[in-house]
């Protein structure tokens, strides 16, 4: 999460999410039966304590809702191996934000796991190092050629956010207090996308529309952890008018927050956002249908 947007990375997991749906297809012809899911074997080992990192926790459980919510019955089954002694504590604070469909599917194996494995995988299909007979072609266990190893982004890959704050505009939210920023939409369909990050200390973040003499919230105001990496997103706009992003400090009574920020408005070409607009309103009358 130091080295990539927020965005950049749930476009990523959606990218593999259809790679996973073409291999499905492949399989499916290739097998003569209908293959639509995944087992996973999620592997715990070394796993230690600094997996409670709250951002890193809160965009995981993201990323499940979303995958949830566009590939549902993708994931037939996740099988957790070498769970740590904390992992209970953990699987506590996760669960009411997993759907209890998902639920189901989750079973906890600890280190006893090689006999569950084999109901599910051909032997020959498991790593050696998960028990199996699966090994590299010079007899690795780990099937590095193949397997993605995981461990630590080194620090070279992360973002420079010196670099990126060049383009930012500073600003001071005073303590108890919000700071609105106007954005002006012409054309319906625009994309409105905005990046920030606070010095020291987090701040909450949402985004309005403004009505007549009211504001509409689009987003709801909700408290992000732009201190410890920077906050992305973006929002399609179809009513013209002005949105504001609000920086919301109402809540400290003490700190101010310095905050550096940048926004953008993106495919305001009218012809592009009709054709968009249109594409929509077919789904919206399909769905009713």
């Amino acid at each position: 999460m130091c080295s990539v947007r927020k965005s950049d990375l749930e476009k990523t997991k959606l990218l593999q999410c259809e790679w996973t749906i073409k291999d499905c297809a492949e399989q499916s012809k290739k097998l003569g039966k209908h293959v639509d899911g995944l087992t996973v074997i999620f592997d715990m080992e070394n796993v230690g304590t600094k997996m409670f990192w709250r951002p890193g926790m809160q965009m995981y459980l993201y990323l499940v809702r979303v995958l949830e919510d566009n590939y549902p019955e993708m994931m037939k089954r996740l099988l957790v191996i070498n769970a740590p002694r904390f992992f209970p504590l953990l699987y506590k604070l996760a669960r009411p934000l997993v759907s209890e469909e998902m639920r189901d599917k989750i079973h906890i194996l600890g280190g006893d796991y090689h006999h569950t494995l084999l109901k599910y995988i051909d032997d020959d299909q498991i790593p050696g190092f998960l028990g199996g007979k699966m090994r590299d072609k010079d007899g690795n266990p780990r099937c590095v050629s193949w397997i993605c190893q995981g461990g630590d982004v080194p620090e070279d890959c992360y973002l420079e956010t010196d670099q990126l704050s060049i383009h930012m505009t500073p600003a001071t939210v005073r303590h108890g207090d919000k700071l609105y920023v106007e954005c002006q939409i012409e054309n319906p369909g625009s994309v409105l996308r905005w990046e920030f990050q606070t010095k020291d200390y987090d701040i909450a973040f949402g985004v309005f529309r403004k009505s007549e003499n009211k504001t509409i919230p689009i987003m709801p105001v909700t408290r992000v952890h732009s201190h410890l990496i920077a906050e992305d997103g973006s929002l399609v706009c179809w009513d013209t008018g002005t949105y504001l992003l609000c920086f919301d400090n109402s809540f400290s009574w003490i700190h101010n927050k310095k905050l550096l920020y940048l926004y953008e408005i993106i495919c305001e070409d009218e012809e592009v956002a009709s054709e968009i607009q249109s594409h929509w309103e077919e789904d919206d009358s399909d769905t009713a249908e």
